[in-house]
């Protein structure tokens, strides 16, 4: 999916647990703990664990347990970046309202994302890529946690003692609300504001100086038009709380970003390639198009699976590919219906066979940028105000639209003023159509390039 600057002129999924363990009864520290690259890690990663004491389980007290987790952190084209251990909290032994109380924390939307990387591509802002390390250990803990010893570290002077935590740790079930909190105080220290529309969105205004920070629990981008600006902040972050800069945004939460002269193109080659690989669908021959015309699905047709979980697995992989590929959107929608700032509208007239409910889409653009799209279904809405359903089914009742005449007259006023302006968009132009229909092959493609979605030039493509 192409950002592009105005100016420039362009095998099946298996559940864990399914098969048996080859190595017995073992556990992962067992296995794991002894390997010279891995112990590495075991023990960086308990020096920089803080602010828990050995202390006596009072009474009527909750303990949880703890246990190391291992992974391989890799690069975009797979290898491996380094080894990482973590020692973390076994959360589930927790109860509500004995040692959590709030959980909450807020997970930044896809459209946000994009409207913050259309702004900086069209006003040729740099996007920088920061990354906290360990980002959870720097969350306060107000309530009392205490948890057990961990595998390979019992004080050989107290074996009997458990952990009482002061600060967070990963596990917990209030580790991302805590960090979260932390984090967003020590930005308005530095007079950022949340946005109203997503609070993971953070912003800072001084004089002619603009930053826009984004968060996703420890990965943050950041853009300004203040390049001395940007290098101020990180380094004051820095000194709070140890964090990498990675430099130049090149791989954000699945998504990897290839420059161009005019702009930059998201793309989610890798993930697409790992999801025919696990599909074993990767001989399969690509498709001009993703549905066929003149086709409906129907709930009621076909044969049920005996096990819908690959079915459901494979559909929410394509939720999160339409973040890149919305001209996939409607099909996705369609085959998940059992799952239960210009803008184009378009709605497909009741052309659900089973329900006859309609379809609806939108496509909302910055410059030339699409940051937004959602194919729909028209809900069903139950009103219990007798003068509202009134006026649905017969409109001539105008004394009942005293209540959304405040409405309708701001609207006319925007329309007035110029603020506002509706055009007419012939069909073989309206974007959303590819969100609401099935399309000839020509069309479909025409629509989605007018979408930003275009080829990754050969140059770019496996990098």
């Amino acid at each position: 999916m192409a950002f592009l600057n105005p100016k420039s002129g362009h095998h099946l999924f298996k559940r864990i647990g399914a098969r048996p363990n080859p190595h017995g009864s073992k556990t992962p520290w067992q296995l794991l703990s002894g390997k010279r690259l891995w112990m590495k890690n075991i023990v960086l990663y308990s020096k920089q664990i803080h602010g828990a004491w050995y202390h006596h389980l009072p009474l009527d007290q909750n303990v949880v347990g703890s246990k190391w987790v291992f992974r391989l952190k890799r690069h975009t084209d797979g290898s491996i970046l380094r080894y990482k251990a973590r020692m973390v909290a076994k959360g589930f032994h927790q109860h509500p309202g004995v040692d959590f109380f709030e959980t909450f924390s807020p997970v930044i939307k896809a459209s946000t994302i994009r409207v913050v990387l259309s702004i900086a591509v069209t006003n040729g802002w740099p996007l920088r890529q920061l990354d906290f390390n360990n980002a959870f250990l720097n969350g306060h803990l107000e309530e009392n946690v205490y948890m057990m010893q961990p595998p390979g570290y019992v004080h050989p002077s107290y074996p009997k003692y458990v952990c009482k935590l002061n600060k967070a740790i990963y596990g917990l079930k209030q580790a991302p609300c805590a960090w979260n909190a932390t984090l967003s105080k020590e930005l308005l220290k530095w007079s950022f504001i949340n946005s109203r529309s997503d609070s993971s969105l953070f912003i800072f205004r001084r004089n002619n100086s603009v930053v826009l920070l984004l968060v996703y629990v420890d990965d943050i981008i950041v853009t300004s038009n203040d390049s001395v600006l940007i290098s101020t902040l990180i380094k004051s972050l820095d000194k709070q709380f140890a964090l990498k800069d990675l430099g130049r945004l090149t791989y954000f939460l699945g998504f990897q970003v290839n420059y161009l002269k005019s702009g930059f193109i998201l793309n989610q080659e890798k993930y697409i390639s790992d999801l025919l690989h696990k599909l074993q669908l990767s001989d399969l021959k690509p498709a001009p198009s993703p549905s066929v015309v003149g086709k409906n699905l129907s709930a009621f047709g076909g044969t049920p699976l005996e096990d819908p979980f690959v079915y459901r697995s494979t559909i929410g992989a394509l939720q999160n590919l339409t973040n890149t590929r919305p001209d996939i959107a409607y099909i996705v929608n369609q085959l998940s219906d059992d799952l239960v700032i210009s803008a184009y509208f378009d709605v497909d007239w009741a052309s659900n066979i089973d329900d006859r409910k309609s379809i609806a889409a939108y496509c909302v653009f910055i410059g030339n940028n699409l940051v937004s799209c959602c194919p729909s279904r028209k809900p069903v809405i139950w009103c219990d105000n007798i003068s509202a359903g009134g006026l649905a089914m017969n409109p001539v009742f105008h004394a009942r639209t005293k209540n959304i005449e405040i409405d309708v007259h701001f609207v006319r006023d925007q329309v007035l003023k110029g603020a506002l302006e509706v055009r007419y968009v012939p069909s073989v132009d309206q974007l959303a159509d590819c969100l609401t229909k099935s399309l000839i092959d020509s069309q479909f493609q025409h629509l989605r390039i007018k979408l930003g979605v275009i080829n990754l030039p050969s140059r770019l493509r496996g990098c």
